[in-house]
């Protein structure tokens, strides 16, 4: 037989790999929990047609910040997008307009 001789494998060696492999499945699976969660908030906004429930959303967040609470990193990253838009600008002078009645469904 010619050729590159065959390194022995060791437990060490064994283990090390297995690690790695769980250690990438790991991230594999994060990241497809994100994927599955951006699919989610996707699905949730098209349904809001009218962008209520959104603002709504948007509202409470900004609430919980008021109290002192900490959002997520997505929660604020989120907010902070949000708070950019047409659609979050006219719900915030609809409510300061006719009041928080607007609101109700």
């Amino acid at each position: 037989m010619s050729g590159l001789p065959i390194p022995p494998v060791t437990p060490v060696t064994a283990f090390d790999e297995l690690t790695d492999a769980l250690t990438q499945m790991a991230a594999f699976e994060a990241a497809m929990a994100d994927l599955d969660t951006a699919r989610t908030a996707r699905r949730v906004q098209s349904e809001e047609a009218d962008g209520r429930d959104t603002f709504v959303r948007a509202r409470d967040l900004e609430q919980l910040i008021a109290s002192g609470a900490a959002l997520t990193k997505q929660q604020q990253v989120w907010l902070a997008g949000y708070q950019t838009t047409a659609e979050y600008r006219t719900w915030s002078s609809m409510v300061e307009d006719f009041g928080e009645d607007v609101l109700a469904k």
